[in-house]
């Protein structure tokens, strides 16, 4: 930034200089001595960023070490560093200070990440992808200390050359793809390579028991709220059979599931599917040629456009339904339909066009330009509209670190985004990013060619439960249809019970 962080302060809403002031004060009782140390233009950087994030200015007022990480050592955050402090935190001898130790260093690196973001010091490609690598380093982190802690009781499974036998780690959707948000979910899958037991323990399990404990205890280590936060909020709703599926699975198993029960659905989100850890692991490339002929079929697939079509009605269907307002991912025009269009041609000529077989969305589309499966405006068109949108999702989640959406409807959050995106006023910034949307809708409804009939067409509340995948709860299932056709849904259903009996 070539201004003074005095005078971008300065030009800040008032209403985000005087949200900053409580926090400032905040954070004057605390660190007084410290604070007086520092000259006036640090004190604007400061305050400058607190205005801008609840998330960096709560991170400092009550982790001293993270506020002289951000704001008095001012170093630049590097991949080397974080695997250093890494090895440190892994070599806590108790499970409750390695999880403490591994919370804290998260909230550091994610604050660190979210400083340099609102202040422009890197592109949202540099940002997304150093997310997902910092969190492939923490997922095994855990995975490791997991292991460890199951093998001291249990020994280890071997593989036939005598060696300790891992457990793989698929990571789904955007950390797949290694384009993960900011404040995400991580979808995980977990698996083994093969059936047999442990050796060398104070007691013997089969593999399927040793694996299920490690993943526990993984899911545990970053998905566990405490004082000190989480580390990742992990989602296992994409394994076969959902929540009632079993937690891991040997890879016969997942191959026989998939070949003889995975829908279209599962087809889109194995896409993505990437090997956590995947220099480390020797099988990752066996589970790789498994689950290939399940995604990419050796045939052009056109089937998969009215699969995806319904997917995306339904995901459009629930969206209007939640709020008026205006959700970014899953709304007309969001990043879900950019996706949709890389993923349903990847889908369609992947089995005959090996270059598609890629995992970033990015990557995907570049390969369909070069292919001339999209022309050359639609691809810039896609990219560059896709990149603002991710740009603003992640100033949403990073003013509080937390997943959303939805565009904000609070005084604070609307300064917010219209100061980060360059508009005066939040009208203009609505403008923005309404006319962002509707160039990308443009773009996906030339591929999947919506009539204005299947524009205005809403599901049936059988059609949504037909589409819903089967690892969806009671609860997900209900939030995606109104009262009176649940009302009638309910009716219908006990009209068919009686008719049966």
């Amino acid at each position: 930034m070539n201004q003074s962080f005095e005078s971008l302060f300065k030009q800040l809403p008032k209403v985000l200089q005087l949200h900053a002031q409580g926090h400032w004060q905040n954070l004057q009782a605390r660190y007084e001595p410290i604070i007086q140390s520092l000259d006036d233009e640090r004190h604007h950087l400061i305050r400058y960023c607190f205005a801008l994030s609840d998330f960096i200015a709560e991170s400092c007022i009550y982790n001293q070490p993270i506020f002289e990480r951000l704001f008095i050592d001012d170093k630049a955050l590097t991949l080397d560093e974080v695997e250093t402090q890494l090895a440190k935190v892994s070599q806590c001898e108790s499970e409750p200070q390695f999880m403490s130790a591994l919370r804290l260093l998260r909230k550091s690196v994610m604050a660190h990440i979210a400083k340099t973001d609102l202040l422009k010091g890197q592109d949202i490609e540099t940002s997304f992808k150093l997310l997902s690598t910092i969190c492939d380093r923490f997922i095994m982190a855990a995975y490791h200390k997991a292991y460890a802690e199951v093998a001291k009781v249990f020994g280890q499974p071997k593989a036939d050359n005598g060696e300790a036998m891992p457990m793989t780690i698929l990571g789904m959707g955007k950390l797949g793809g290694g384009e993960l948000n900011f404040s995400s979910d991580i979808d995980l899958i977990f698996c083994y390579p093969h059936s047999g037991q442990t050796e060398g323990g104070r007691r013997v399990a089969d593999n399927q028991q040793f694996f299920v404990k490690v993943a526990q205890k993984t899911i545990q280590y970053l998905n566990h709220h405490s004082a000190e936060g989480f580390v990742f909020r992990v989602d296992m709703r994409l394994r076969p059979f959902g929540d009632s599926g079993p937690l891991v699975m040997s890879y016969s198993a997942m191959e026989d599931y998939y070949q003889e029960q995975g829908r279209d659905w599962e087809r889109y989100a194995m896409l993505k599917a990437r090997v956590i850890g995947e220099q480390q692991n020797p099988y990752a490339q066996q589970l790789y040629g498994l689950l290939r002929p399940f995604v990419y079929r050796r045939y052009i697939d056109f089937s998969v456009i009215e699969s995806l079509r319904k997917m995306k009605l339904l995901i459009s269907q629930e969206a209007r339904r939640k709020d008026s307002g205006v959700n970014i991912k899953l709304g007309t025009g969001g990043i879900r339909e950019v996706e949709f269009v890389a993923q349903a041609l990847q889908m369609i000529r992947g089995g005959r066009e090996k270059q598609l077989q890629v995992r970033s969305l990015l990557l995907a589309l570049e390969r369909l330009d070069e292919l001339q499966a999209i022309d050359s405006e639609t691809f810039e068109g896609l990219k560059q509209n896709y990149l603002k949108l991710r740009v603003c999702e992640h100033y949403l989640q990073q003013f509080n670190d937390c997943q959303t959406q939805w565009l904000p409807d609070d005084e604070i959050g609307q300064a917010r985004l219209s100061h980060l995106l360059g508009a005066e006023q939040w009208s203009q910034c609505l403008d923005y990013v309404h006319q962002v949307m509707a160039t990308v809708h443009e773009h996906f409804s030339d591929l999947i060619a919506e009539s204005a009939e299947e524009k205005a067409e809403q599901l049936s509340p059988f059609e949504i439960l037909w589409q819903l995948p089967e690892s969806s709860s009671t609860q997900d299932i209900f939030q995606y249809l109104q009262p009176d056709e649940l009302q009638s849904l309910t009716e219908r259903i006990g009209n068919f019970k009686r008719e049966c009996q």
